[in-house]
């Protein structure tokens, strides 16, 4: 018997055989994760706003407060021609008012019937414009979700409900605040 004295190299037989397997265990994972990457991207549901934004500590700001500059009135004034006692009288109302239906409210009081008619005629375009914005939802339900559009109502009224209900507990959580707030502080 004969002592073989050669040097072993990487390009023996001995070797090519797991070499191979590798690759194909390389490419299989790459196909792999390709598809999961796909998966996600397509069928997973992207995380809502509402699940990102952090709940309100703080008490709202007034209408006024958010748009510092006035623009609101300026605006408001601008489409109903406004006289300037009626835009400092909106003004006011909107630096001590926190929700626009109550603005809308003050407001129609402060509007003769001629500003009164162009604001239901506005009132009627944004109407209009929310019922295609609601056709268009609805076109987009029936791309994703197909002929089972009830499904997708289902679904939009449950994230509905789940919203109202954190609404309701964050306006009881801050209004228990200010409470304490100002019984801590008279």
């Amino acid at each position: 018997m004969r002592l073989d004295t050669r040097v072993a190299s990487s390009a023996s037989p001995h070797f090519q055989i797991p070499w191979k397997a590798l690759g194909l265990l390389v490419i299989i994972a790459g196909i792999w994760g390709y598809v999961a990457y796909k998966y996600v991207q397509y069928r997973v549901p992207n995380r809502t706003v509402a699940a990102v934004r952090p709940s309100r500590q703080q008490p709202r700001k007034t209408l006024a407060a958010k748009d510092a500059k006035g623009d609101i009135v300026k605006e408001f004034g601008k489409e109903l021609e406004l006289s300037p006692e009626q835009q400092e009288q909106l003004g006011k109302i909107a630096a001590t008012t926190t929700s626009p239906r109550e603005m809308r409210r003050a407001a129609l009081k402060i509007l003769s019937p001629e500003q009164r008619q162009k604001l239901a005629e506005k009132q009627k375009e944004l109407a209009r414009q929310r019922a295609e914005a609601k056709k268009q939802r609805e076109e987009r339900m029936r791309k994703y979700y197909g002929n089972d559009v009830e499904y997708a109502r289902q679904a939009n009224k449950a994230i509905a409900e789940q919203r109202a209900a954190r609404l309701a507990a964050n306006q009881q959580r801050t209004s228990a605040t200010l409470t304490e707030s100002r019984r801590n502080n008279p």
